[in-house]
């Protein structure tokens, strides 16, 4: 009877241990962005926001030709005290003649409560 508790108990603690332990390592705990990554995030999507409608074809822009991760790879510079983010976005769109082309843009975004207005926008 004592063999069968313990036999038991182990059926049941291991598996919980088992459990409690690759839960652990296989989602650890991904720590909050700072301010000033947050910032950065909001600016590149309103970058784009921004660039889209200058475009001859928006639905032909490869948005993540230059990164992994579509527009959130673009190199941001964030100042969280004044609010104002630059972003220099790079990627493919369709020019004039059909082709794709790489673009690089300058853009510089302000924030003003929960909007981005556009400080300056300038392609290279």
């Amino acid at each position: 009877m004592k063999d069968t508790i313990i036999i038991g108990s182990l059926f049941v603690t291991v598996p919980l241990i088992w459990w409690s332990w690759t839960s652990e390592t296989m989602n650890p705990a991904k720590p909050e962005p700072s301010a000033e990554e947050q910032m950065e995030s909001g600016a590149r999507y309103a970058c784009r926001y921004f660039i889209e409608p200058r475009l001859r074809n928006p639905d032909s822009a490869d948005w993540g030709a230059m990164g992994d991760h579509s527009y959130a790879s673009w190199p941001a510079s964030a100042d969280v005290g004044s609010g104002r983010v630059t972003v220099n976005p790079r990627f493919r769109a369709e020019n004039g003649f059909g082709g794709m082309t790489i673009s690089d843009w300058h853009c510089e975004v302000q924030k003003d409560r929960d909007d981005w207005v556009l400080v300056s926008l300038t392609e290279h």
